[in-house]
């Protein structure tokens, strides 16, 4: 997976790495089976957008856009 931060700010841990926060303008890559420990956006008032590629193993990309909704303080506690 590839991701892309179109607006915002997210909070991303995976595969029990350090939580690190992504701007937009920035991306990354996970690799299959990646778990998600953090995954969070950063603002509790804005919103943020991410772009992920998925490259299944059929070699057939799909893409996904949607908002990561604000962040509330009981999603902070969580994360």
């Amino acid at each position: 997976m590839f991701a892309y931060v179109l607006e915002g700010a997210v909070r991303s841990s995976v595969n029990g790495s350090p939580v690190r926060i992504y701007r937009a303008g920035e991306s990354w890559s996970e690799p299959p089976g990646a778990h998600h420990s953090v995954s969070a956006n950063v603002s509790a008032t804005k919103h943020a957008k991410l772009l992920a590629v998925f490259v299944p193993r059929t070699q057939t990309p799909r893409t996904s856009s949607y908002p990561m909704r604000p962040t509330t303080p009981t999603d902070r506690q969580h994360n």
